[in-house]
């Protein structure tokens, strides 16, 4: 799949940002993968990008503001538990 990721960050001018393809993650125990079709970033991840907050790890993928696409079924963990929508 295609990702951003904070290579080196820095002012947004010295492009800290990078485009590569990454592998499509399994869900984890209690977890779900859902298909992203866009994603935002939001002041905090320029933040992020431009060194002003610390990333938790290398090669960082800004950005928490999705949408996905309701086309594609959603990959779950053996275990995960169905609830209803909102809880």
């Amino acid at each position: 799949m295609d990702a951003w990721v904070v290579t080196h960050p820095g002012p947004i001018l010295s492009r800290p940002l990078r485009q590569v393809r990454v592998p499509v993650p399994s869900p984890g125990p209690g977890e779900v993968l859902v298909r992203v079709e866009v994603c935002a970033v939001c002041r905090t991840d320029l933040h992020l990008a431009e060194g002003d907050l610390r990333p938790r790890r290398p090669r960082t993928t800004p950005g928490h503001e999705a949408v996905e696409n309701n086309d594609f079924k959603c990959s779950t963990s053996p275990n995960f538990e169905r609830r209803k929508q909102g809880t």
